[in-house]
């Protein structure tokens, strides 16, 4: 009973802390300075520089997905076709 007591007054501390210091929940100065200032550029670069490397990790991933299913399919392919009578002496 204590736990479901303490579960609900987490948040609500949280956000009393946030409405009693609305200086801590505010953003920082380089989400609200000059977009032309150097530490705005380059943040702005950083974050499209992972952004970046996100896309190329998932496109690597996307790529060797699809390889691994067309192996599979040649794979079933050539069990199939080698399952099948060889035209030998067996009759």
């Amino acid at each position: 009973m204590i736990r479901r007591h303490a579960a609900r007054l987490h948040p609500a501390l949280a956000v009393a802390a946030l409405l009693l210091a609305p200086r801590a929940a505010g953003a920082c100065a380089v989400c609200f300075g000059d977009p032309g200032s150097p530490a705005t550029k380059g943040l702005t670069a950083a974050v499209l520089f992972l952004v970046g490397v996100i896309v190329a990790v998932l496109a690597g991933v996307a790529l060797f997905a699809i390889a691994m299913l067309r192996r599979a399919e040649r794979q079933r392919g050539h069990g199939s076709q080698s399952a099948e009578p060889t035209g030998g002496t067996d009759g």
